[in-house]
């Protein structure tokens, strides 16, 4: 069995082969896997294979682990392709037999322990309402309405654009 580990903010993509039992996921480099982003805890989860089952523990994280978008409370079955969230960290067990997808990998250079893969983003759907209202509400922050754009550089148009998206996304946090 392998795991495989994206990492959202990077777009970056691991996958990492599962030798023994049980492993440990977490920010302290004595995990056998170690996720270095912030909302990931010490000692954030663990993995582990009983018989011809896998489980995943949550080690009480601050933040949880999330299998197919539900909190895990307890040891909970997990089957190869089911999505775990671990902060900003998709995984998934994938089939050692299992190629990964021609749609999912853009680059594939060899190491002599794992096979890193960048893969792109994938694209959320947005309901067409929700659409409309994130458009009005930034026309509105921006005052787009009221600024002449032909007068604006692109430099100008650009600062602009990041502070109002600044500003925004701190009232969000």
């Amino acid at each position: 069995m392998n795991l495989l580990i994206q990492n959202l903010l990077t777009g970056s993509t691991k996958k990492y082969p599962i030798k023994g039992s049980i492993i440990t996921l977490g920010k302290l480099p004595e995990n056998d896997i170690v996720l270095e982003q912030t909302g990931v805890s010490r000692k954030h989860c663990k993995i582990s294979r009983v018989g011809d089952e896998w489980l995943i523990l949550d080690l009480d994280s601050k933040n949880g682990t999330l299998l197919d978008n539900n909190k895990i409370i307890a040891e909970t079955p997990v089957k190869p392709g089911q999505t775990i969230k671990i902060a900003d960290y998709i995984l998934r067990l994938i089939e050692k037999k299992q190629p990964i997808e021609e749609k999912h990998k853009s680059i594939v250079p060899q190491k002599e322990d794992n096979t890193v893969i960048v893969t792109p983003r994938r694209e959320k759907i947005i309901p067409p309402a929700l659409k409309k209202q994130i458009h009005t509400t930034l026309i509105e922050k921006m005052d787009l309405k009221h600024t002449d754009v032909s007068t604006k550089s692109q430099d100008e148009l650009y600062e602009h654009t990041f502070a109002v998206c600044m500003r925004i996304i701190s009232t969000l946090l």
